[in-house]
């Protein structure tokens, strides 16, 4: 396994004035009908929403919900919703025979392999070099051709941008750039089935949606499509959002610092694959810079803490699987109480310790070795 350097913590309050959601271009991608196509899947069944207090004494507020994507549809990660959905829409648009491409750091890339074999598709897989065996194999199951790009995941997109043109490949990519916007507005949009899912949850066991929601981000893409529709849904009374990021990847608060999109300055030496991107998706940039509340940084310490308490429960309950990505947003929570770092941010958004959170497991185990080495 890696050894990274040590980092530390960081925080930003979003002081925008721009408060109710305009209009942005992702909101025409919402529709009804993404839950009923998910529903409709083979492999389809709502992930579980877990009452952490009643899981484990290392939580102390009275109300914190964890949305478990370690299971959706046999792929191990909540992104399988986003790529289903992207390529149903592109092949109701262009129906016969694609050749379907993407770049990842290990679970977009799995979903977009699953999703193209379950519609008799082809797909072509670029990850960065130092990719974990484990994942590259992963998606080499579904069907997928990987290419290894000598680079990190920025140039890992870039190549494969520039495969699909020379190619006359489909990019199915979750990072939108100039003339691409479309394909990640419906990636993003795929997601709302897991909002779909909480909010029937919340109704059957008569619960409301709690005070403040934590997401885990990359490029952006899955964090505002949850901000995005939760702020219509709910208006002035909505949850407040706070975006969480490895330390030393963390291009969101920086681009929330230069207060317009930016490249991390941090050294992109982390843990936590999945969150390892050097630049935001410019669709989500502006969904985040105008909606959510505070961002915060972590080190991979807290991710690490995160999964060995989730997979430890101490009150009978089933342990629950998750890499580094995935726990990200447990381990924001646990750094808001714990860490004196952070104890400005608490204040900011007078969080207590009666202040309700949602948060996921976006991900399972992506890393067997990793993973027990880490969580013992």
């Amino acid at each position: 396994m890696k050894t990274f350097p040590k980092s530390g913590f960081d925080w930003h309050i979003n002081s925008n004035k721009i408060r109710e959601p305009k209009n942005y271009s992702l909101e025409s991608y919402f529709s009804e009908s993404i839950f009923h196509f998910h529903k409709q899947l083979e492999s389809y069944s709502p992930t579980p929403l877990i009452e952490l207090s009643a899981f484990s004494s290392a939580f102390k507020n009275t109300r914190i919900l964890l949305k478990d994507e370690s299971m959706r549809m046999g792929t191990g990660a909540f992104k399988a919703l986003g790529a289903s959905w992207a390529i149903n829409s592109y092949l109701n648009r262009y129906p016969g025979k694609h050749v379907f491409c993407t770049a990842t750091d290990g679970n977009h890339g799995r979903s977009v392999a699953w999703s193209a074999r379950i519609f008799n598709q082809k797909a072509v897989v670029f990850m960065p070099a130092g990719t974990v065996e484990a994942r590259i194999e992963n998606i080499k199951k579904e069907g997928a051709r990987v290419n290894i790009v000598d680079g990190d995941y920025d140039l890992t997109v870039q190549t494969a941008q520039k495969a699909a043109i020379e190619n006359n490949y489909v990019l199915i990519q979750d990072t939108a750039f100039e003339n691409y916007t479309e394909i990640p507005q419906f990636i993003s949009a795929g997601y709302i089935t897991m909002l779909k899912e909480i909010e029937i949850q919340l109704n059957a066991n008569k619960q409301n949606m709690p005070d403040f929601v934590i997401l885990q981000s990359g490029v952006g893409s899955w964090a505002a499509s949850m901000i995005l529709y939760l702020r219509l849904k709910y208006n002035r009374k909505s949850p407040r959002f706070i975006i969480a990021e490895p330390y030393e990847s963390d291009c969101i608060l920086e681009s929330a610092k230069q207060n317009k999109l930016s490249k991390t300055q941090k050294s992109q030496q982390t843990i936590m694959a999945g969150l390892n991107c050097g630049t935001p998706s410019i669709t989500a940039w502006e969904i985040i810079h105008d909606l959510a509340d505070a961002l915060v940084s972590i080190p991979d310490s807290y991710a690490e803490r995160a999964m060995r308490v989730l997979n430890n429960p101490d009150k009978g309950a089933a342990p629950i699987e998750s890499c580094e990505s995935g726990a990200a947003g447990l381990a924001a929570y646990l750094a808001i109480f714990e860490a004196d770092e952070l104890k400005g941010l608490k204040g900011k958004l007078s969080i207590t310790n009666d202040s309700s959170f949602l948060i996921f497991n976006t991900e399972g185990i992506t890393d067997p070795v990793a993973y027990r080495k880490i969580v013992g």
